[in-house]
C-alpha cells in the first residue's frame, strides 16, 4: 500500500487554512499549515512536502513568486504545486502555469472534486518511473 502523501497548504486566510487542513487529514494526508510565502518557502524545507496546496493572493510572498522561487531552488525535485485560490481568469491561469504551478484550483473547490484530485497527484507521484 502507498505511503500517504506529505501535504502542504499555504493559505493566510485562518479559516480556509484549517478547514482544508482538516479535510485532507480526514483523508488520511499528512498536513502541514504555512500562513505566508516565506513560512511556506521555510516548510518547504522541513516538511518535506510532495504536494503543495497554494493561495496566489499571499502576504510577503505572493504564489506566483513562491512558485517561481520553489522551481528555481529545486530543479529537478518537484513537489507537486496546485494554485487554491479565488483568481481565476484566463491570465492568472496563465500565470500560475508560467511561474511552475502544476494545476490551478478555483475556489470554492468542492471536498469530493479536491479529494479526486489529490489521489490522482498521488497516484503520479508514487507510480514507478520506467526506464
Amino acid at each position: 500500500m502507498p505511503t500517504p502523501c506529505r501535504v502542504l497548504v499555504i493559505e493566510d486566510h485562518v479559516d480556509c487554512a484549517n478547514s482544508t487542513a482538516m479535510l485532507l487529514k480526514a483523508f488520511g494526508y499528512a498536513v502541514h499549515v504555512a500562513r505566508d510565502g516565506i513560512a511556506g518557502l521555510e516548510a518547504i524545507r522541513t516538511f518535506d512536502p510532495d504536494i503543495v496546496l497554494l493561495d496566489i493572493g499571499l502576504p510577503r510572498m505572493d504564489g506566483g513568486g513562491l512558485a517561481t522561487t520553489i522551481r528555481r531552488a529545486h530543479p529537478g525535485v518537484r513537489p507537486y504545486l496546485i494554485a487554491h485560490s479565488g483568481y481565476g481568469m484566463a491570465a492568472d491561469r496563465e500565470q500560475s502555469q508560467a511561474a511552475g504551478i502544476d494545476l490551478h484550483l478555483l475556489k470554492p473547490v468542492e471536498p469530493l472534486e479536491l479529494q479526486a484530485t489529490l489521489a490522482d497527484c498521488t497516484r503520479r507521484i508514487q507510480m514507478p518511473q520506467t526506464a
